[in-house]
């Protein structure tokens, strides 16, 4: 794992410490302790460069015995890129992997070295599964291996850890650490195998593959404005009634991470914390509403996770909407704050709740432990999701394993091959939360922003609005789905956002809203 850009550096601090190099402290042990020893004494004096004649080392690695050097010679000295190329040569022509060929080969240390270094010229990340593998197998777990190949290559190799290691069938990495750790020691250890550097959740939901709705947000004011923000605030709430229009004005063009800049600022200029002066200015569902917006963040979120199941009765819809939603890049921060203020995990609060509630149940939790990742065959899941039952779990297994790219060549494939939108299919196979669950998830994994106007339309559909799915579908995803939210409303056949607002709210509530979702 030393062979990289860092290797110069490490010689050098290895012999300013203990006054040798590292090839003379290996080739003291290792001279004659089989043909790994030989393997890593070529590794640190060779490069690794491309080859020319691939084939050839195919077949000098076919005839290879455990007694010759072939091994220890070609693996020393070839590039990755070539030994992916003779890998790949490899299990066409014998129909089997050099992988498993290397194991039939060796044996003891030396099947572990070479089957190591086999993984690193692939991929080094696998090779760092592999040695958490190792460090977690068989009876008791080795801690000092497992604390260095944390400590040395987590940062590096933590954004696809989990899913290589799937991928060569170690299983699930999170469970697997939860299965052997307790304490604090699982949980610093989970949270740097998730990227981290806080405290981790038990659980956590990926990101199914980049998406623009989920990109990084930034700050688009400065502290200067923030403090001119702060003097119009003040201002409009001076005198006798507050300037309603003008807070609304004002907030209209903040992002998140915009108000939580104007929060801090109000509260250094005035010592009073801008939500209460809002809670004592405001009434009814603006009040609400404002207040909402200006509130911390992810407390806010996780409040109403919170309320949807610890409130009179579980209010499936909102916490459908609200775990579905939750799987992009601010998960791990929500999921602590979740753990911090309700002093369990997310998916422990959905599990107590959603266990007995039908399909929708399975898929939440699938969705809060799977990454969601790319999928090799997508014509076999449109077969799948075709011949699947309301009774079975194919929908939620699917569903929760698979990145948005994949699931749009799913949905695609499905409609060319049964002249049927997959949407239609599902709204056929469900009913009831089951069905606003698994459209919801189809329409988040097709486009979130899909999902983002379902959750209105729901919201000002029927008799009456609900004014607190409508509350925090706005305070929670109308910065990042503002912009195309008209237009995917409409695409979706769902109708006219701007009508259905004006249809459905009065007054300066309907004009907050209206302001806030660029409908104005």
């Amino acid at each position: 794992m030393a062979a990289g850009p860092a290797y110069p550096q490490l010689e050098q601090v290895y012999r300013d410490t203990y006054k040798e190099s590292i090839f003379d402290a290996v080739s003291g042990e290792a001279s004659a302790k089989g043909k790994w020893g030989l393997l890593l004494k070529n590794w640190l004096t060779s490069e690794g460069v491309d080859s020319q004649h691939p084939e050839d080392l195919v077949e000098q690695l076919h005839g290879a015995t455990k007694k010759d050097d072939v091994f220890p010679q070609v693996m020393a000295n070839i590039s990755h890129r070539s030994y992916a190329a003779v890998s790949e040569l490899f299990q066409q022509r014998y129909s089997l992997s050099l992988r498993d060929h290397i194991a039939k080969v060796f044996a003891g240390d030396d099947e572990y070295a070479f089957l190591l270094c086999h993984d690193y010229l692939i991929d080094p990340v696998r090779a760092v599964a592999a040695i958490l593998n190792q460090a977690m197998k068989g009876s008791g777990t080795n801690d000092i291996q497992l604390i260095y190949a944390s400590v040395l290559f987590a940062n590096k190799a933590a954004p696809s850890i989990q899913q290589v290691f799937s991928d060569m069938s170690f299983g699930e990495l999170l469970p697997s650490i939860q299965k052997e750790l307790k304490g604090t020691y699982e949980d610093a250890m989970l949270a740097l195998w998730m990227g981290m550097d806080m405290p981790t959740p038990v659980v956590v939901a990926m990101f199914r593959g980049e998406h623009p709705f989920n990109a990084a947000e930034t700050a688009q004011i400065d502290d200067s404005r923030a403090d001119q923000l702060t003097q119009e605030i003040q201002t409009a709430c001076e005198g006798k009634g507050c300037d309603e229009k003008r807070l609304i004005q004002l907030t209209r063009p903040l992002n998140r991470l915009d108000r939580q800049k104007v929060v801090e600022a109000f509260e250094r200029a005035t010592g009073k914390k801008l939500p209460e002066v809002l809670k004592s200015e405001l009434s009814g569902k603006l009040r609400d509403l404002l207040i909402a917006l200006y509130s911390d963040y992810l407390g806010y979120w996780a409040g109403q996770l919170n309320d949807a199941v610890k409130g009179l009765g579980t209010n499936e819809k909102k916490l459908i909407d609200l775990v579905i939603m939750a799987a992009g890049p601010a998960y791990p921060q929500l999921e602590q704050v979740y753990r911090d203020t309700y002093k369990e995990s997310i998916f422990d609060a959905v599990s107590g709740e959603a266990s007995a509630k039908g399909k929708w149940g399975l898929l939440l939790k699938n969705w809060l432990t799977s990454e969601g990742a790319d999928s090799q065959h997508p014509e076999d899941l449109v077969e799948q999701l075709h011949g699947a039952t309301k009774k079975d779990d194919v929908f939620p297994q699917v569903m929760a394993n698979i990145s948005h790219r994949s699931y749009a060549a799913v949905s695609e494939l499905f409609q060319q091959r049964y002249s049927l939108s997959l949407r239609d299919h599902i709204a056929k196979v469900f009913a009831g939360d089951d069905e606003y669950a698994f459209l919801l998830c189809h329409d988040y994994l097709i486009d979130p922003v899909r999902a983002v106007a379902a959750i209105l339309k729901i919201s000002m559909k029927g008799i009456g609005t609900n004014d607190d799915q409508l509350r925090y579908c706005t305070v929670l995803f109308k910065d990042r789905a503002e912009r195309s939210i008209q237009e995917v409303y409409s695409q979706m056949n769902l109708g006219n956002l701007k009508k259905d607002l004006q249809d459905d709210l009065k007054g300066i509530y309907e004009d907050a809203m209206l302001l806030l979702w660029g409908c104005q």
